[in-house]
């Protein structure tokens, strides 16, 4: 405004100049206050606590206004203004944008950017918000010999944001058996934000659930009970993105025809009876299961509440699955996906989405006999929506061994996925998937703490220009590595941490806030300790 009011001085025009500065001063005010509306609609949000960040990528000529600067020139943060006035001469005219570029912050909703320039009542919605000076909470559930009930009750702990510091531990109610396996989901609907909910399996076999309502937790015993056993994290949970329900899968333990996997549906009220999956191609009893919940950024609706499946069964066989929100389909498949997974006692699998296109990518471990050797390949298969590709191979040559342990986490704000693996020889190697093609990277360890744990982990930064790569490999100190895309990693660089590191977990703040924790993380240690990072 300042260097306007300077030209305006200087301008013999000065009367006209100062019109069309009211003018768009009274545009302006109009924009936002329909911002201002749109953000507490869309979003729920109290205005009065939140703030729009726009940033203009293109825009077309409705109005008959005459433009004195180059429009072209609008995105560019130049400190050139540009300024509109009216004409005499009603005119319409048309501009349909080539390109969109997402603020932190900004997320599409609805819609894809492929088709910018198609007339063809094709929406894109888009949320963009930012909570002022309101950092994000957190919370952890896990097992632990303490409390009054010792490790056959969920303990848990939230994370202050603001404070930045993890609150006292919680016991939740009593399980009646000791808890082996934990996996934890938030609501992604606001008006229910407040609510999580927490899973866990038994050393009995059986399947609790511990939902917190906002006011206390509700516990389901015994949803579902696994027969063979609980030594494999054999269930996972996801919610839907648009309906905000949870989808709760587990391994019934038996390779019986039709009864090998069951499902429940928690609605924010009521969890559902069991619902029984039939898996037509694989005959073995099914060892670990992984989801992943849709953007919904296709075209249409149909991946609104989608949620991808991938599963691994004790014959090592690997198959992959789609909920729509009201059934399961096995995305055309003909049979099954691979008979010889690398192996069936580690977990590697894994599923993720691009989070602008909206395609699901599965990605496992494969094994291959030769006469004198073995082959280690990785395999995984891309589904858009209406097609599945076939199985494609990622060979990282340093691997020195069969592919143990498998993470693929999402870049939030791009259709970058970094592949993280593990293998039988101890070492640690990554892969970044730019939405195209691969780029594999060096070797990161050859002999980190462990093979029979996950001892690594990956988690980007909520902008998604950085990531972190943390693991354990020396007694005493954790190692972590920085990524910077498209694709430069920093040195190793390391912390103290006692004892070695069995389990690594690191999660993504999902607010892009200054100031606020970018990322997560726990370790669990070879002395039975959870620390955080």
């Amino acid at each position: 405004m300042e260097g306007i009011i300077r030209l305006l001085r200087n301008d013999r025009r000065g009367v006209s100049n100062v019109l069309v500065v009211m003018l768009s001063l009274v545009l302006i005010t109009v924009i936002v206050a329909n911002v201002i509306l749109w953000s507490y609609q869309m979003n729920q949000f109290d205005w009065e606590k939140s703030q729009e960040k726009i940033e203009i990528s293109n825009f077309c000529d409705e109005s008959p206004w005459l433009k004195c600067s180059p429009y072209w020139k609008f995105w560019e943060k130049d400190n050139i203004y540009e300024t509109f006035t009216e004409e005499n001469a009603p005119q319409n005219r048309e501009f349909y944008p080539f390109q969109v570029n997402l603020l932190a912050g900004t997320q599409i909703v609805e819609g894809s950017i492929n088709d910018l320039t198609a007339d063809d009542n094709s929406h894109i919605i888009f949320r963009s918000y930012e909570a002022s000076g309101i950092k994000k909470g957190a919370f952890i559930a896990y097992r632990s010999n303490t409390g009054t009930f010792g490790s056959s009750s969920p303990k848990a702990r939230t994370w202050d944001g603001e404070a930045a510091s993890w609150g006292p531990e919680e016991e939740l109610p009593n399980a009646g058996d000791p808890v082996v396996w934990v996996r934890v989901a938030y609501c992604p609907l606001q008006n229910r934000a407040y609510e999580k909910i927490v899973v866990t399996l038994l050393e009995s076999g059986d399947y609790n659930v511990y939902v917190w309502n906002g006011t206390q937790w509700l516990i389901f015993s015994n949803i579902g009970y696994n027969a063979y056993t609980s030594y494999y994290r054999s269930f996972d949970v996801a919610y839907e993105k648009s309906y905000g329900r949870a989808l709760i899968v587990y391994s019934r333990g038996t390779a019986m025809d039709g009864y090998e996997i069951g499902y429940r549906i928690w609605d924010g009220n009521n969890l559902s009876d069991e619902y029984l999956l039939d898996l037509t191609y694989t005959y073995g009893i099914v060892h670990w299961i992984s989801l992943a919940t849709a953007p919904g950024t296709r075209p249409g609706t149909a991946d609104d509440n989608e949620i991808a499946m991938i599963y691994l069964d004790s014959n090592r066989d690997v198959q992959g699955y789609i909920w729509n929100g009201s059934s399961w389909s096995d995305m055309g498949a003909a049979s099954v996906w691979d008979s010889s997974a690398a192996t069936y006692s580690r977990e590697c699998i894994a599923v993720a989405y691009e989070q602008i296109s909206g395609r699901a990518m599965f990605i496992w471990g494969h094994l291959s006999y030769g006469y004198y050797y073995y082959d280690y390949y990785n395999y995984y298969r891309i589904w858009d929506g209406s097609a599945l590709s076939d199985p494609l191979s990622l060979r990282i040559a340093a691997q020195g061994g069969i592919t143990y342990w498998v993470t693929l986490k999402p870049n939030p704000v791009s259709n970058g996925l970094m592949f993280v693996a593990i293998d039988s020889g101890r070492d640690l190697n990554t892969a970044y998937w730019d939405g195209t093609s691969w780029t594999i990277h060096n070797e990161h360890d050859w002999s980190v703490d462990t093979s029979a744990q996950r001892c690594a982990d990956f988690a980007w930064e909520p902008d998604g220009n950085r990531g972190l790569l943390v693991w354990g490999t020396s007694y005493g100190a954790i190692s972590y590595k920085i990524f910077t895309i498209p694709n430069t990693w920093s040195p190793p660089y390391t912390a103290s941490a006692a004892g070695t590191h069995r389990w690594v977990q690191l999660k993504t703040n999902t607010q892009n806030i200054e100031g606020d924790i970018r990322i997560l993380g726990a370790v669990l240690n070879s002395n039975y300790d959870i620390g955080v990072i």
